[in-house]
């Protein structure tokens, strides 16, 4: 199964945004000529250097505050945030550098609720270079804005059939979470995967370990199978598919 998207899929969200949401090209300073050229240099299709890498992926809860591991974090080949984690401030607990981020298409095109204590829009596209890994099922219009905003960085669209087959992993009704595909990828990609920070949604522990999140943008409890996750990936380490850190 194609993990991640070509760049003709890429020229297709372009393409797609350019015929019904023209507007957002002027809006974010780019021509559709410009997009395609971007994309023709910052899209990444072949990931295969990522392969037999040992890598940690970090959730966002609150338990990474219990210790602190961060030097032993930054020894990996590899460290995966999700959506806007942020290590800075926090380098003890979660390491010192981010290597891939996962995002929505929500938040890549930074069409997410304010109501994040941290909440910077321009927080990932003025980092230090990383690859980013958007999330999408066909989500054309919130695209466009997260390419325009992110020239520093180079970009990946997970394949769309592949996100369909992650959702059904663990619900038949919802999307599977962004820590989730983060997880399920790089083990897919062939990497050595540790996992560290997943509280899948327990109450009792901070919901982003790096901010204070109003009740009303909690909604990963309601909008994610956080039990099924849990179980899935119990079940990936249980079959030494997946390793606690």
């Amino acid at each position: 199964m194609k993990i991640i998207a070509d760049k003709k899929y890429a020229y297709w969200l372009a393409e797609q945004t350019f015929q019904k949401e023209f507007y957002k090209f002027p809006q974010h300073n780019i021509t559709y000529d410009g997009m395609k050229e971007l994309l023709n240099t910052n899209y990444i299709q072949d990931v295969s250097e990522y392969k037999n890498k040992k890598c940690i992926v970090l959730g966002n809860g609150g338990s990474v505050l219990d210790n602190e591991r961060g030097i032993d974090i930054d020894k990996f080949d590899l460290i995966v945030r999700s959506n806007l984690a942020r290590f800075e401030g926090f380098e003890k607990h979660v390491g010192s550098r981010t290597d891939i981020r996962f995002l929505s298409h929500k938040t890549f095109g930074n069409t997410l609720d304010k109501n994040y204590s941290s909440y910077e829009e321009d927080y990932v596209p003025n980092s230090k270079q990383h690859h980013l890994i958007i999330r999408s099922a066909g989500n054309v219009g919130s695209m466009i804005p997260g390419f325009a905003k992110n020239r520093n960085n180079m970009f990946s669209v997970l394949d769309i059939e592949y996100n369909k087959h992650l959702d059904k992993l663990v619900s038949n009704n919802h999307y599977c979470s962004v820590g989730f595909s983060a997880i399920h990828t790089m083990i897919d990609l062939g990497c050595d995967v540790y996992i560290y920070g997943f509280d899948f949604y327990n109450p009792k522990k901070k919901y982003h370990y790096f901010e204070e999140c109003s009740p009303m943008v909690q909604t990963g409890r309601s909008n994610h199978e956080g039990d099924r996750e849990k179980e899935y990936i119990m079940q990936l380490i249980e079959e030494g598919k997946l390793k606690k850190f």
